[in-house]
């Protein structure tokens, strides 16, 4: 059942690499996103119905598996992130107001500057 099914690791993959230039720490990066429970698919976010978002990757201001996982993609690249639990918001998720448990994302990386 779905229930039981839990990530094992922080994970990505690029579904469309893009031709850009490479994304390095601290980078200032756009991109527009969903992000929704694993592994039932309830969104919890997005930007397409609004603007794209734009957010300091690699410098420690993002939940640890963006950190971890956006650092060394290209500009122009769709991905998909699965962050677990511990990469995403952690055991106290809910009382800081966000999702609980293990995530996924797809990603559009826009621009970074």
């Amino acid at each position: 059942k779905a229930s039981d099914k839990k990530l094992k690791k922080t994970q990505s993959a690029v579904l469309i690499k893009g031709d850009g230039p490479k994304i390095k720490p601290g980078q200032a990066v756009t991109a527009h996103y969903i992000g929704q429970k694993f592994p039932d698919g309830k969104t919890f976010d997005e930007s397409w119905t609004t603007a794209p978002r734009q957010f300091a990757v690699g410098a420690g201001q993002l939940i640890a598996c963006w950190d971890a996982e956006l650092v060394g993609q290209t500009i122009g690249s769709r991905v998909i992130v699965a962050c677990t639990s511990k990469d995403a918001y952690g055991k106290d998720a809910k009382s800081k107001g966000a999702p609980e448990g293990d995530l996924i994302f797809v990603i559009d990386l826009l621009d970074a500057i």
